[in-house]
């Protein structure tokens, strides 16, 4: 087979070399024809054009030979007022005979050798007729408002045709503006040009000088509609041409259909948008929701609404039609009813079925509850770890009043949604859920498919509980087992009883022995450095505890901490105690809230309760991100701002203004509440640049949904992925840019801004 395409090749060569000096007065290529001049002489009109070639390119590769060939060719002629090339086109301008010579060369690639053919085409160019027909009459459909141009043609046996219509808009009785691209309802014209040239083998009567220029004709008239135009001709018989001027003006007609831009599409629980914009002479008037005909302030997900356009003309010269349709852009659908309101307005309704962005939806539930012991009550309350989730309900099977080391307990929590969120139509398919950390059941108790409100979720676990019992001072045996966290509980004097469903881990007795009094003699050694730390600590606060106790009575006036306005906690300087009862150790927040109130970044709502779901305000964030910056250059918070007199946060305001951390005054909404993506856009700015080194290859765009770095909130947010401070809500790297952020996130973002040992890798799918 090979040798065969080899053969085939150097046949196909030997023929190209062969055939082309053959060329005569009619010149054709035989083998290889695309690569090949293809002209025929002979006789030829008037304004006839012949395309010429200028190069070609044959290659074949065999066993890694080149045979390619290289054909290049060059023209002219021996009479140019006879016939003239421009770039590919041979034209002929006037009745004569003429050559062309061509010049045809051959270049090939592996010999490198060059041979070159020269060959003659002779033409014998005929006199065309002269059109005699002296009145040329045009036609068209009519200008109509909101229409399209109309297509004009010739109707009368004139050898002519129309090659070219150009519309333009009246300026002046004196000017005509600039051409118009597409036709504007409402546009009034007042001059139209018709570009006229002959069939084939036809010519205009040409009189005057060959100046190249438009003169008026005195052969020819045009007449449209009804009126006499006199057209102008070019004195060049190469261009051989006429044109016309005529007066044409729209007449008043109804506008069918138009195309509404820029209108958002609603969504669950999202702003309405009220504004669009419709083209040509029409303007939107108003854009309003309904359903059933009640018009609507918000929407959820499902629901089956009317978006309702309504549309007016700019003035009086086009009517719209009330049968026509408008086409919504965006939607890419048309609206469902139009309902006249007079004959210069209407209002268009389109029937769209709300759903929910991205950001919206929940495909992941995450739930803690404290550890289950014998002989006490079991948990009543559970905590949600997933943004957008409430736990509603926990239920205990069996309900026993105390816990009994010799049964196992069934949880069963109830979980819903907060009101800006909507569950995504694939988490009840996956059941996606999981208590302290460990994957559980997935329980669907909904009534019906509707909207969120009558759907029952729940997240179902079973436990065994964990027994404690303390032996007698002179046992040292001691056990251990896992939690209901799933994390080992700390070592305990004594022998534990029972173990959680999960995995323990068993130990001889003599190694308990030992392990615990190595365990022992650590907690003593810790425990005598605490005290001597203490002690120191407390001397160093004396020093500066009445400066300290003013700033406390102040803080107490004002009701603010913090991040929320609450009551202060203590310096983490003195002799830290966690007090927050509503952050247990299992939470995986707890180490994050910690941390960050023992700084003195963050405080509690009260003394005893953090509130760890509840969302942060533009005051709170502002402050927090104030206290950073001060306490990143080496200032105390607690110490070196105080709370503002008329309202807690117009001190914070002003620092974080005069140290460019925002960029306006927020006053306005400070008690609103901020969305993640402001957020980190405020905190990006509460450090240096230096303190967000790069941890992660976060490319632009891989965020699913935070796409590009356009604007300045979406280059923090890269920003803090690539610090490894944020990771996202789920495995692709989920920001939710446009939703709220809770105290328990902000916690773990703080502590991952001030040390960088805890900042973390980026998200495993991420661009998937």
């Amino acid at each position: 087979m090979k040798i065969k395409r080899l053969l085939s090749t150097i046949l196909c060569l030997a023929m190209v070399i062969g055939l082309v000096p053959a060329m005569s007065l009619t010149a054709s290529a035989t083998v290889c024809s695309s690569h090949y001049v293809s002209i025929k002489g002979g006789t030829v009109n008037i304004g006839d054009e012949i395309s010429l070639r200028e190069s070609a390119y044959l290659q074949d590769l065999e066993n890694g030979s080149d045979y390619g060939v290289q054909n290049t060719y060059s023209y002219s002629v021996s009479d140019s007022s006879v016939a003239k090339i421009t770039g590919n086109k041979l034209k002929f301008l006037k009745s004569g005979n003429v050559t062309l010579n061509i010049k045809h060369t051959q270049t090939f690639d592996k010999t490198k050798k060059t041979s070159t053919h020269n060959d003659t085409v002779d033409f014998k160019v005929a006199v065309a007729q002269v059109i005699q027909t002296t009145t040329i009459k045009l036609d068209s459909n009519k200008f109509v408002g909101g229409g399209t141009f109309p297509e004009f043609v010739v109707t009368s046996d004139s050898n002519c045709k129309v090659t070219e219509a150009t519309f333009y808009a009246e300026m002046c009785d004196y000017y005509t503006g600039d051409k118009l691209p597409a036709y504007r309802s409402g546009t009034v014209m007042k001059n139209v040009t018709i570009t006229l040239k002959p069939e084939t083998g036809y010519v205009f009567a040409f009189g005057g000088s060959n100046d190249n220029k438009f003169h008026e004709n005195t052969v020819y008239t045009v007449e449209y509609k009804g009126k006499t135009y006199i057209p102008y001709v070019k004195h060049n018989t190469e261009e051989n041409e006429m044109v016309v001027y005529l007066d044409a003006t729209f007449e008043e007609g109804a506008i069918y259909q138009t195309t509404i831009k820029d209108l958002e599409a609603p969504y669950h629980y999202g702003p309405l948008d009220k504004t669009a914009t419709v083209e040509g002479a029409l303007e939107v008037v108003s854009i309003k929701y309904t359903m059933f005909n009640k018009e609507l302030t918000s929407f959820a997900k499902g629901d089956n609404i009317a978006v309702v356009v309504r549309v007016k003309t700019k003035d009086s010269t086009n009517k719209i039609d009330p049968n026509g349709k408008a086409y919504w852009m965006e939607q890419k659908i048309y609206s469902s009813e139009t309902t006249a309101i007079s004959d210069y307005e209407v209002e268009y309704g389109f029937s769209y079925r709300v759903d929910a962005r991205d950001e919206q939806t929940i495909k992941w539930a995450d739930f803690s509850i404290p550890s289950v012991y014998t002989g006490e009550s079991l948990p009543e309350n559970a905590f949600s770890a997933t943004d957008g989730i409430k736990v509603k309900s926990v239920t205990w099977s069996p309900n026993d009043e105390k816990a009994d080391a010799n049964k196992e307990y069934t949880v069963k929590i109830e979980f819903g949604k907060k009101d800006e969120f909507v569950y995504a139509s694939d988490f009840a398919e996956q059941g996606v859920v999981s208590i302290n950390g460990e994957r559980a059941k997935f329980v669907d108790e909904s009534t019906s498919s509707g909207k969120f409100k009558n759907i029952k979720y729940y997240a179902e676990a079973t436990f065994k509980p964990i027994t404690v019992v303390f032996a007698d001072p002179s046992d040292n045996t001691t056990t251990t087992t896992t939690t209901t966290t799933g994390k080992t509980e700390q070592w305990v004097t004594g022998t534990i009883v029972g173990t959680a469903t999960t995995e323990g881990t068993d130990k001889t007795e003599d190694s308990n022995k030992e392990e615990t009094k190595k365990e022992e003699t650590e907690k003593e050694e810790t425990k005598k450095e605490e005290t001597e730390k203490e002690e120191s600590e407390k001397e160093d606060t004396k020093k500066e505890e009445s400066e300290k106790d003013e700033k406390e009575d102040s803080k107490k006036e004002s009701g603010s901490d913090s991040s929320s306005g609450g009551s202060s906690g203590d310096s983490w300087t003195e002799a830290y105690t966690f007090t927050f009862t509503d952050v247990s150790s299992s939470q995986w927040y707890y180490t994050s809230v910690k941390d960050a109130h023992k700084m003195g970044l963050i405080n509690g709502k009260t003394e005893s309760t953090f509130c760890p779901d509840d969302n942060m305000t533009y005051a709170e964030a502002v402050k927090l991100a104030a206290c950073m910056n001060i306490l990143y250059n080496g200032g105390d918070p607690n110490k070196d701002i105080a709370p503002g007199k008329d309202v807690w946060y117009s001190t914070y305001m002003e620092y974080a203004l005069d140290n460019a951390i925002i960029d306006d005054d927020l006053t306005s909404k400070a008690n609103e509440k901020i969305t993640r993506k402001e957020y980190v856009y405020i905190f990006s700015k509460a450090l240096p640049e230096k303190a967000f080194a790069k941890k992660n290859n976060i490319p632009t765009g891989s965020i699913p949904d935070v796409e590009d770095e356009k604007f300045a909130q979406d280059k923090a947010i890269y920003l803090f992925y690539r610090a490894g401070i944020l990771a996202g809500n789920d495995s692709k790297g989920t920001f939710s840019p446009n939703s709220n952020i809770t105290r328990a996130e902000v916690a773990a973002i703080l502590i991952r801004m001030m040390d960088s040992s805890a900042r973390v890798a980026a998200p495993k799918d991420l661009g998937k």
